[in-house]
């Protein structure tokens, strides 16, 4: 099944895989015992991981706007990206002992003379 009219499984190149086969895991198990070849691995990623896998990801072009086409996944990146810069910000003032978060005057520009 394509993703020709469905956006997200489009912008994802996602695919479905449709058989008969009752119990595939145990299918592909079998296959590769008797090949001896390896067909199908499962990762456990902590979610302790989550915020740096996101960033990585986002690094190479890949975040939840193009995965998730549509208003919904533009709110996902921005709350992501607001993350990291929170992140990066909190471990620059652990590291260097001083606050480099914006003022509001600074948020702009340059501040007003007075």
């Amino acid at each position: 099944m394509s993703g020709i009219h469905n956006p997200r499984l489009s912008a994802q190149q996602g695919e479905f895989l449709v058989t008969n086969i009752a119990d595939l895991e145990t299918t592909i198990q079998e296959m590769e015992t008797a090949t001896g070849k390896t067909f199908m691995v499962a990762a456990d990623i902590p979610s302790s991981f989550a915020a740096e896998a996101l960033e990585d990801l986002s690094f190479m072009g890949l975040t939840a706007a193009n995965m998730f086409p549509g208003l919904d996944g533009i709110c996902r990146m921005l709350r992501h990206q607001a993350h990291f810069v929170r992140r990066q910000m909190e471990n620059s003032v652990a590291t260097s002992g001083k606050d480099i978060l914006p003022t509001n005057d600074s948020l702009w520009g340059e501040p007003e003379p007075k």
